[in-house]
């Protein structure tokens, strides 16, 4: 548990969840956690908690010591420099920022703090699942036990993975950023099969989404034991001249792989253009 305050500014559904997540944790008191939203509504929650709140960011930013900016990114850039001007920023203050598409020089130039921390959380956070990418600034690098204090903080989100460079950053999103969608997807097109099948619509939703769950347990407890990888699971449940291998074929054929990997150099592509 940290006793550095840490303000979240933007309590929205990603935001929330990461507060949430960091008082459920026990890594930060109610009495050191600070929330900033426009709207009260999303503070509700914080404030019965005990939390300080206000939807006047800038009484809260002076006292912050590491300060987690989930807003939209579109004003991030013109809010920060805001705040600059206005000399809110505590000395030693880290940023810690999830808005896509602002690389950490961006917020540096914009803010005048050189210490951040720039995060590409996902979705499943909000149900305490996510997969967070995170890169570390130089300048954070300098303290260790700065370092281990953020490693500590991402580790409650679910997997967190640290990018040894920036541009890992794009590529993270383009695999779990994005990432669930592409589940949904695949969770979509066996739904509509099924109802093909003559199954209906709840019937079809339910088979793809067990279907789904119990091969990610299966490969969460290969993975866990080191028996197998994803892989040698897939040659388990193929037999030769199976009805697993006539569809793994029919993939094939079509490029499925090609397909698939093709998709995600696209998102890592457009993630570099934002």
């Amino acid at each position: 548990m940290t006793n550095k305050k840490i303000l979240l500014i933007g309590s929205g559904n990603m935001g929330s969840a990461i507060g949430k997540a960091l008082l459920f944790q026990k890594f930060i008191t109610p009495d050191s956690f600070l929330v900033s939203d426009n709207w009260q509504a999303s503070l509700d929650f914080f404030e019965a908690q005990n939390c300080k709140t206000s939807i006047d960011v800038e009484e809260l930013i002076p006292f912050a010591d590491i300060i987690i900016l989930a807003t939209k990114p579109q004003p991030l850039r013109d809010l920060l420099q805001t705040w600059k001007n206005k000399n809110l920023f505590k000395n030693g203050v880290i940023l810690l920022s999830i808005a896509a598409g602002i690389p950490v020089s961006d917020i540096q130039e914009n803010s005048g703090i050189s210490s951040v921390v720039r995060v590409m959380p996902n979705t499943p956070l909000l149900v305490g699942k996510g997969v967070s990418g995170y890169f570390i600034s130089n300048e954070v690098g300098k303290s260790s036990d700065d370092v281990v204090l953020i490693e500590k903080m991402m580790n409650c989100f679910g997997l967190a993975v640290r990018c040894e460079t920036e541009e890992k950053i794009n590529a993270i999103t383009a695999l779990s950023g994005s990432g669930p969608a592409y589940f949904f997807r695949l969770l979509e097109s066996m739904a509509e099969q099924g109802a093909k099948f003559g199954f209906t619509k709840t019937e079809s939703e339910n088979i793809a989404l067990h279907t789904l769950l119990g091969a990610g347990f299966l490969a969460e407890k290969a993975l866990e034991n080191n028996t197998d990888d994803f892989a040698s699971l897939r040659k388990k449940v193929t037999s030769k001249g199976g009805t697993t291998a006539a569809a793994l074929e029919y993939f094939e054929e079509k490029g499925l792989s090609e397909v698939f990997q093709g998709g995600m150099i696209s998102a890592k592509n457009r993630a570099e253009e934002l």
